[in-house]
């Protein structure tokens, strides 16, 4: 299993609060015990999205810096 799951907000097929749901409630023992990180848009309608509390909301535009720092903590062997 990854380590870390990283979805948007706006997907062709689900938007990503309805994956992170969808996963959380249907996998609740496997992929939903992996950390998610839920990526939006600032200053756009996504910032006032409702997000759960154990994800990790990071807004767009990320910095490498950032998404390698947060894949750091989390991807670890």
């Amino acid at each position: 299993l990854p380590s870390l799951i990283i979805t948007d907000y706006l997907m062709p097929e689900m938007d990503g609060l309805t994956f992170i749901n969808y996963v959380k409630e249907n996998y609740p023992d496997t992929i939903g015990k992996i950390p998610i990180a839920f990526s939006t848009a600032q200053g756009s309608m996504e910032k006032d999205v409702i997000v759960p509390r154990d994800v990790i909301r990071i807004p767009k535009p990320m910095e490498l810096k950032d998404l390698l720092k947060l894949a750091q903590i989390h991807c670890r062997p």
